[in-house]
Parts: structure tokens; C-alpha cells; sequence
């Protein structure tokens, strides 16, 4: 996966991208719903506007949790920029927001089908 037409982040014209996906509800990362770790990070690609990641990232998430005791969870994907050490804190470049039972109920049916 990539990004294309990133805003321009440092003084060079350039940014140090990186991606975060999280389980944003605190009942399915804090109640035991989410299997592992509700966060996970791409690694950073350095002086691009146009990065490429060859990365896979999952969060896996019990299916039996029922949402309507716990709410639904939802996914956040956030493009970040990597401050160079000693400059400062890292920039929210951009974000969404999208709710994981469809991506779920997808990736199900496609498993289904894999059998």
C-alpha cells in the first residue's frame, strides 16, 4: 500500500512518512476483544511525497464479541511524518476513521470462499 500527493513536511520540500492502524473503541481494546496489540506501525519512509509500503498490518478482533453490549469498534489509519531527532515532535499528516465490522464481515466471506 502507499499514499500519494503527501503535503510537503519539512524544510527540504519532503517528508519521513509512516503508518498507524488502532482500534479506536476502549471496550474492544480494553475488554480482552482485540487479540493483540490495538496498534501497530509501518516502518518510516524517509524524504518521499509518494511512499510504498511492502508491509502487512492486522489487528485481529474476536468476531463473537457482541457489538451491541460493547459498541462497534472502529479503525483508525493515520499517516504520519517522523520528526528527525532533536526537531521537534512527530505530524498528524492525515487520518480516517472506519468501522470494522465490514471490513470484518468481508474478510470472513472471503475466508469462506477460500475453504
Amino acid at each position: 500500500f502507499g499514499a500519494r500527493h503527501l503535503p510537503k513536511m519539512d524544510r527540504a520540500g519532503m517528508a519521513n512518512t509512516l503508518v498507524e492502524i488502532e482500534m479506536t473503541d476502549p471496550a474492544y481494546t480494553f475488554a480482552g476483544f482485540c487479540a493483540e496489540l490495538p496498534r501497530r506501525r509501518t516502518t518510516v519512509k524517509q524524504k518521499t511525497l509518494v511512499p510504498e509500503w511492502d508491509q502487512k498490518l492486522e489487528l485481529l478482533v474476536d468476531g463473537g464479541a457482541d457489538p451491541s453490549k460493547v459498541g462497534e469498534p472502529v479503525v483508525e489509519i493515520r499517516v504520519r511524518h517522523k520528526a528527525v531527532p532533536g526537531g521537534g515532535s512527530d505530524s498528524l499528516v492525515g487520518r480516517v476513521r472506519i468501522r470494522a465490522a465490514p471490513i470484518a464481515l468481508a474478510a470472513a466471506r472471503r475466508e469462506a470462499w477460500g475453504r
